[in-house]
């Protein structure tokens, strides 16, 4: 099997509706309107998923119950207002909720922005596989990267609106394990989220014709 072209969502327009989902780990508040001020600096109307800012009744280190964080997901993306569904942050837990999605549903309802990194690797390889979209490895809202480095604000931003003038991947420390020249469909993300999904029922059984993109170096 090699990797097919994904469908590219359309870019964001000034005054476009973003939803802030929560698909893994628990979002301080104080965080999250941080990040909402500064999508509101560049004129995009951002809402806050009904569930963005619970904390898991047992288990502290989920943003709420799966059954509620995929919800949030789900409706976000079925819903025709909003343009971009953007993830406050990584953490663990999107492995817990990705299979109570509606994946012929999201698929129905056609690409939208999708943005996020570590943990949310899950979700870009089920929108990749099951509903053929390409999504965003990128900065999160309510994290200390995207509220404090105004380098990775600006690469986002214009990731968002302009994507034709974003031509570089990484950071200035990114480095080729193969050296050379080649051409293919980017994938990738964590490497421990890439492993925990092999052998699954919707896991990659090839990759013949990617680029693979690691974000971390030192993962045990």
């Amino acid at each position: 099997m090699t990797l097919e072209p994904l469908v590219r969502p359309a870019r964001l327009r000034p005054g476009a509706r973003v939803a802030v989902v929560a698909p893994s780990g628990p979002v301080p508040a104080e965080r999250m309107e941080r990040g909402l001020d500064l999508l509101r600096a560049w004129d995009l109307d951002p809402v806050v998923a009904p569930h963005a800012l619970d904390t898991h009744p047992r288990l502290d280190h989920l943003a709420g119950r799966d059954e509620d964080r995929a919800r949030d997901l789900q409706d976000a993306w079925c819903d025709p207002s909003v343009d971009a569904v953007l993830c406050a942050r990584g953490g663990y837990g999107a492995h817990r909720m990705v299979d109570l999605l509606d994946w012929p549903a999201i698929r129905a309802a056609g690409p939208k922005v999708f943005v996020g990194y570590s943990d949310i690797t899950v979700l870009h390889e089920a929108f990749a596989l099951r509903a053929g979209f390409s999504t965003l490895h990128g900065p999160m809202v309510a994290t200390d990267v995207f509220l404090k480095d105004a380098t990775t604000q600006q690469a986002l931003r214009s990731t968002l609106f302009e994507p034709e003038s974003m031509r570089r991947l990484g950071l200035d420390t990114a480095a080729a394990l193969v050296p050379g020249a080649a051409r293919g469909i980017t994938y990738g993300g964590c490497l421990s989220l890439l492993a925990a999904d092999a052998g699954t029922p919707h896991a990659r059984t090839s990759a013949r014709g990617g680029l693979l993109v690691i974000e971390d170096t030192g993962e045990e």
